[in-house]
């Protein structure tokens, strides 16, 4: 899996090690459920209320659109997510992660809570191509680097949300 990153945001940032450790504790947390939807939420709460209550969702890739899943730190989520705009739609057309540590710089940050500084939008995929995506948006800067440490927690969340995809008790 490749990435791409923005510019460095001037103000305050998350430390690196910090951002590490809540991905790791995520996943461990994933990987201990019960079931794939017990998975996507555990990891999703770790991460919003360990960093200062980020927005935290999971979607699965199907009719060529994004479906959530899985959200924590947001009101509401639309389903049928569109694939030609915002960070996230960028991240499923390139296949790559998307880590934007200043939203400001970034033309394609569509805008859904006030005061997102940072956005990571990591496209989950198998063996047969990509299944969905995991996104995160901080009101402090992630660190260059945390599309890096968002690997463990990508590859324990692939097998969950492959499955809430393949389920038919999901509605899509």
């Amino acid at each position: 899996m490749g990435s791409t990153a923005t510019p460095f945001l001037d103000g305050p940032s998350f430390d690196l090690g910090r951002v590490e450790s809540v991905f790791r504790r995520a996943a461990a947390v994933a990987e201990a459920a019960s079931s794939a939807a017990a998975a996507v939420d555990a990891a999703l709460g770790v991460i919003h209320d360990e960093l200062e209550g980020a927005g935290a969702s999971a979607f699965v890739l199907e009719h060529g659109r994004l479906w959530p899943v899985g959200v924590r730190g947001y009101a509401m989520i639309p389903d049928g997510l569109p694939l030609d705009a915002g960070v996230i739609g960028r991240a499923v057309r390139t296949s790559e992660a998307q880590l934007v540590v200043d939203t400001r710089s970034d033309p394609d940050f569509v805008e859904v809570l006030e005061r997102v500084a940072s956005e990571l939008a990591v496209p989950l995929s198998t063996a047969e191509g990509m299944i969905g995506l995991i996104n995160i948006e901080t009101s402090t800067a992630l660190p260059l680097g945390s599309d890096a440490a968002v690997r463990p927690l990508a590859a324990a969340l692939t097998g969950p949300v492959e499955e809430m995809r393949t389920n038919r008790t999901v509605d899509l």
